[in-house]
């Protein structure tokens, strides 16, 4: 398996039925990660109902995500059956320069899909902005 259930922990369960019970009020919830991995949602999703019993919050949690979790063909099975928000990095705007305009569209598209999922309440958005590190340093050329 995947995932030994058998052997594994999940800790901060009360913070997990918290945040379920401000969304069944119709607030909303926003996490904020370091960084996503493509494998991510599916742990979440493992975790949180096999070993935390709270299968509705990952069922139902929205991924903001980069345009690779929908384009690139070795990603792209890791996001199927999750709810995803797509953008385009500022780092991938240009990457086909005649897009550029396509993808800013996109982008707005996103925020104001996210901001109408806001309004609606009861939504728990999981941002993970990757904060840099997949850029290289000028004076170096190393990863930071």
């Amino acid at each position: 398996p995947l995932i030994d259930l058998d052997r594994s922990v999940c800790k901060g369960v009360a913070y997990f039925v918290e945040m379920e019970r401000h969304l069944e009020r119709g607030d909303n919830v926003v996490i904020l990660a370091n960084h996503q991995s493509e494998g991510d949602p599916h742990a979440l999703d493992a975790v949180m109902s096999e070993i935390g019993g709270i299968p509705k919050l990952a069922e139902e949690m929205i991924f903001m995500a980069g345009d690779r979790v929908r384009e690139d063909p070795l990603v792209a099975p890791f996001t199927l059956g999750r709810n995803l928000l797509n953008v385009y990095s500022k780092k991938h705007l240009d990457d086909v320069p005649e897009l550029r305009a396509e993808k800013q569209i996109h982008n707005r598209k996103a925020v104001k899909m996210t901001q109408s999922l806001f309004k609606e309440g009861g939504k728990c958005v999981w941002f993970a902005p990757s904060g840099g590190r997949d850029r290289r340093a000028a004076a170096t050329g190393k990863v930071e």
